[in-house]
């Protein structure tokens, strides 16, 4: 088989897959990687969000975890955009046992008690300078957030 009857089915094989959204983990993948963003890491290695670029949120929640060097009483503000929209019904079910939400710990992962999110925006004053964790869950919802700090 020639190289341009090879490189004819894998282009159409690959808009098939677009097509029909089997390939949207394969997109999401490439996406991560465009120089206007940051995607997430894990619990135990979570990436450094950026206070300049797209803080990648996947629908794999797993790895939507950002850490965060803060100033004692520093202001954090997150904004996430997200592909679809929470739902008042989410909201109320986040409120009760806790699906989709933003969640912060500090340096050693003890969650940081009335510091919590069941929408899109979170707004945060920190007691003293760590570095905290954030996680982002928002269960088979993608898109990214942005963050904004009142010292800089």
């Amino acid at each position: 088989m020639r190289l341009s009857s090879i490189t004819k089915i894998f282009s159409a094989t690959m808009i098939v897959l677009i097509m029909t959204g089997c390939g949207e983990d394969f997109l999401d993948t490439v996406n991560d990687k465009e120089p206007n963003s940051v995607p997430g890491g894990t619990a135990n290695a979570p990436a450094e969000m950026s206070l300049d670029l797209h803080n990648v949120v996947k629908k794999n929640s797993y790895y939507n975890y950002f850490k965060y060097a803060a100033e004692e009483d520093e202001k954090l503000t997150i904004q996430a955009i997200l592909d679809n929209a929470i739902l008042s019904t989410q909201r109320t079910d986040c409120q009760q046992n806790g699906e989709s939400y933003i969640a912060v710990y500090d340096s050693k992962m003890n969650r940081l008690d009335g510091i919590r999110t069941c929408t899109k925006y979170l707004r945060v004053e920190f007691p003293t300078e760590d570095t905290y964790v954030f996680q982002i869950q928002y269960p088979g919802n993608k898109g990214y957030f942005t963050a904004d700090s009142n010292r800089r």
